[in-house]
């Protein structure tokens, strides 16, 4: 970008050229451009580790999951288990033969 300035006492224009002056400082201060690198560094570390974080919690999550189906599972078979048990019992009880 360039801009013209005009002095008040005179008509000659004065040019001053700004070249991305921010991309400039940043290029010549070499402390920033390594905590840049350094700070990046950092991030992509902890993104593999909450990654691998999330994979294990997600391994651990479907087991449980497992778990609890079989559990339900189960629950459900016993549930039938005594159901039947009591009315074998009832009918037994009646002077019906057991099954």
């Amino acid at each position: 970008m360039i801009f013209i300035f005009y002095s008040m006492s005179d008509t000659t224009p004065l040019y001053c050229n700004y070249q991305n002056t921010d991309t400039v400082e940043r290029q010549s201060n070499p402390e920033v451009e390594a905590a840049a690198v350094a700070a990046s560094t950092a991030l992509e570390d902890n993104r593999q580790q909450l990654q691998g974080k999330l994979r294990e919690l997600q391994e651990k999550k479907h087991k449980m999951d497992s778990l609890l189906h079989e559990l339900n599972s189960l629950r459900n078979q016993r549930s039938e288990v005594m159901t039947q048990l009591n009315n074998a019992s009832a009918n037994n009880s009646q002077g019906q033969p057991l099954m």
